[in-house]
């Protein structure tokens, strides 16, 4: 009996040794990403690195995983562990091109030179030359030399040459994705200006810009000499419109519009109105021959969290004497000279942005304000127009 109840016993030890182990291989992806992101005191690091090298071996290239090795090893001062993670990704994965993409995100934590990112960065096209991340990269990194050695007065010679690479890749990655042209047309311009290419200043003036809400420049206030100071890094500030472009044709889709930046057969002035707390709205002035159509649409959520699902859409006549009358303020605001943004302005986290967009048929403009400032009469005579009742505390 005694025999038959150490055995029992023993088998009952091995099990409650295995179940930690079973627990660990059996969780999710998402919640192991959950432990790793959540603090908790009375968890070592050597737990969360084993939990993250655990997810690795589920998810190869799992960002959160990688993001938190790194980050650990750099403070731990263990840069060789950083190194090796890589080297292993990259070995382990001969075939793909995701550890450099990785790698070159991460390329501070592994304190790398210039040379090391782009050589890095070109193995990677070997495997996949029509990336268009590798591609944009590189030709970002070719940018940054070149903008680098023109503010340290360095040699013409090395500027000449760092132009001609970016704009290899830069112009390579627009004839791959016609997307990318709106966004590189004024670095590809400013690098063609500099090696003196009328031909090629003429070809990226004409990339259009569809699929952009506005121009890409209209957020970015570039200056009048942009194409001849070579100090101005062009992408970069691009980069920040791109965000705000695809930002606002999420709204824009939420309310089921278009954008106005093209040849339109009717004069149509447009305002988006995002109100942290308060449901998004959207009105639209038309103008077709003379026959005045205001348009108005809500959407149930709240601009500063979730934007929620179009519940209004309604219309209505205008006399001509009230279009008269709008752009009566449109001429006294001076709409039409407004900058696009107003940089002075500080904007807080809660409160509202204002847009208003325009469009005559023979220009664009748009003006984006928080709280309204400048183009807050021409918002307001358009929410007292629809049959919108909004109570006067909530219009901020």
């Amino acid at each position: 009996m005694n025999y038959k109840l150490n055995s029992i016993l023993y088998f009952i030890l091995i099990f409650q040794l295995m179940l930690p182990i079973q627990n660990i291989h059996c969780q999710t992806i998402e919640e192991l990403e959950w432990e790793i992101r959540s603090y908790n005191p009375k968890e070592n690091e050597t737990n969360k690195k084993a939990k993250a090298i655990q997810l690795l071996t589920i998810d190869s290239f799992n960002s959160i995983a990688i993001d938190y090795l790194v980050k650990l090893y750099y403070t731990s001062g263990q840069k060789d562990s950083i190194k090796k993670l890589f080297d292993k990704l990259i070995t382990e994965n001969p075939q793909n091109i995701e550890p450099y993409l990785i790698k070159e995100s991460l390329y501070k934590y592994l304190g790398l030179s210039y040379t090391e990112r782009i050589n890095s960065l070109k193995k990677a096209r070997e495997i996949d030359s029509v990336n268009t991340t590798v591609n944009y990269q590189l030709g970002k990194l070719y940018y940054e030399l070149f903008n680098r050695e023109y503010l340290k007065n360095g040699k013409p010679a090395n500027m000449n040459y760092y132009a001609k690479k970016s704009i290899y890749y830069l112009d390579y990655l627009c004839s791959i994705d016609t997307n990318y042209k709106p966004k590189l047309k004024y670095p590809l311009m400013q690098l063609s200006n500099f090696l003196g290419n009328k031909l090629a200043i003429k070809k990226y003036q004409n990339y259009s810009i569809e699929g952009l809400c506005f121009p890409p420049e209209t957020f970015i206030a570039l200056p009048d000499n942009w194409m001849t100071d070579y100090s101005i890094n062009v992408i970069n500030k691009i980069e920040t419109e791109t965000f705000s472009n695809e930002l606002f044709k999420i709204y824009l889709d939420k309310f089921q519009e278009q954008s106005l930046y093209k040849k339109l057969p009717y004069k149509i002035y447009r305002f988006t109105y995002l109100r942290t707390f308060h449901n998004p709205i959207l009105i639209s002035l038309i103008n077709a021959n003379d026959t005045i159509t205001i348009y108005w649409k809500v959407t149930n959520g709240q601009s500063g969290y979730d934007f929620g699902q179009l519940f209004i859409n309604s219309s209505k006549k205008l006399t001509p004497k009230e279009w008269d009358n709008f752009e009566k303020i449109i001429h006294e605001e001076n709409f039409w000279n407004f900058p696009s943004v107003n940089n002075e302005i500080i904007i807080g986290e809660d409160g509202s942005e204002w847009i208003i967009e325009g469009n005559d048929m023979n220009r664009y403009h748009i003006v984006k304000r928080w709280c309204g400032y400048e183009v807050e009469n021409i918002g307001k005579f358009l929410i007292n127009h629809t049959d919108l009742e909004i109570d006067p505390k909530e219009i901020y």
